[in-house]
């Protein structure tokens, strides 16, 4: 049996009448200052005002006009009759936005003057007007968030949504295992015979240099470096007012200046050179580590953030973290304004929970090696 056909359905930009989508202006008269004129085109921000006389439009006062008037050294209170550019074309309130869109392109113009049945102009048509222009949506200033196994997590400091407490300990415990792996493995790696003839010192630098290497590498194969990702990229739309939709999220950044992977590279880079005997001199050490921490903890943080700690992430990552963005959408939509303290903003940053999963994990360990069977061996690294 054959489908009947089905006409596409109507775009209702260019279908419906002008008047839904024109912006209303006041227009300007042939009588009005200079002065007068040019606030208001500043002010209102349009391309151009209409220019009445005698109950017509005769034109339009714009930017050129005002270019016009300063070389030729017309005075504030003058009037703009001798000023006003040519129209762009006008067009009835009742007309389609298929007409405006010919008219734009028969015309060449980005804007239209819209009137009523008697020829008062009542506004301006953009093109882009055509497109419709969303309702603002009330969004907070700054978004924090963090990756767990379970999902993202996005905060605006006193609200918080997506991934919950237990996930949040989770990442906690991730991380912890991550770095207790990649030090037991540093220091097999070290007791391999080449390393034995070197010094405690470069040993000590070597084994911190290899855990940090290690814990890295960790981060880069877990499933977490691409929710990290995502959690970047919705937070990085939400604070440029983009719609939280995939494609849009899919070409945001994975980097963001104000990941916590910033801040651990700036600590590494400080207890680096602070605890170095390269430098003997501890005020001059010291001074060396303030001022290069300061100059690339930055560099340093986005390069980690690039190759390390997130990588792309794949469409049910990106879901996940639109799902979180419209949850902490919604939630500081209902309650846009709640009383905030550092308590609140600590808690809610997350660390109260990944702090957590860490120190349970570790303890957990030390239960293990203590208790079990077969893991006391455990006890060396801990």
């Amino acid at each position: 049996m054959t489908m009947p056909f089905l006409p596409p359905p109507i775009d209702r930009r260019f279908a419906d009448p002008i008047g839904l989508r024109l912006m209303p202006v006041e227009p300007l008269f042939d009588v009005d200052s200079v002065a007068r004129a040019s606030r208001r085109l500043g002010e209102e921000g349009w391309p151009g005002l209409p220019v009445m006389r005698d109950g017509h439009v005769i034109g339009v006062f714009t930017e050129a006009s005002l270019r016009m008037a300063l070389i030729r050294d017309v005075p504030n209170l003058a009037p703009i009759a001798g000023l006003v550019q040519p129209a762009p074309p006008c067009l009835p309130v009742t007309a389609t936005g298929a007409e405006a869109l010919r008219a734009f392109a028969d015309a060449g113009v980005d804007w239209l003057i819209v009137t009523d049945p008697t020829g008062n102009p009542l506004g301006v048509l953009r093109a882009g007007d055509l497109y419709g222009r969303p309702r603002p949506v009330d969004r907070p200033r700054s978004v924090g968030g963090m990756a767990t196994p379970f999902g993202v997590y996005l905060t605006s400091g006193t609200l918080g949504a997506g991934a919950n407490f237990g996930a949040l300990m989770a990442t906690g415990a991730l991380m912890f295992l991550s770095l207790f792996m990649a030090h037991v493995a540093s220091i097999h790696v070290l007791d391999l015979r080449w390393f034995l003839t070197w010094s405690p010192s470069w040993r000590e630098i070597a084994l911190s240099t290899l855990t940090t290497l290690g814990f890295l590498l960790c981060l880069r194969l877990l499933p977490l470096a691409g929710t990290h990702a995502a959690e970047h990229m919705v937070v990085h739309a939400i604070e440029r007012e983009e719609p939280l939709v995939p494609e849009v999220i899919a070409r945001m950044p994975r980097v963001h200046p104000r990941c916590g992977t910033n801040l651990a590279a700036g600590a590494m880079i400080f207890l680096g050179i602070s605890q170095s005997t390269v430098i003997t001199d501890e005020s001059l050490r010291f001074l060396a580590a303030v001022v290069l921490t300061l100059s690339f903890w930055r560099p340093l943080g986005s390069f980690l953030q690039t190759w390390f700690t997130t990588r792309t992430p794949n469409a049910r990552q990106i879901a996940n973290g639109i799902q979180a963005g419209e949850a902490l959408l919604a939630a500081y939509a209902r309650t846009p304004y709640v009383p905030s303290s550092i308590w609140r903003r600590l808690w809610n940053s997350g660390l109260a929970g990944v702090i957590s999963g860490s120190l349970l994990a570790s303890l957990v360990l030390e239960l293990f090696s203590r208790f079990v069977p077969g893991f006391q061996g455990l006890r060396v690294y801990l």
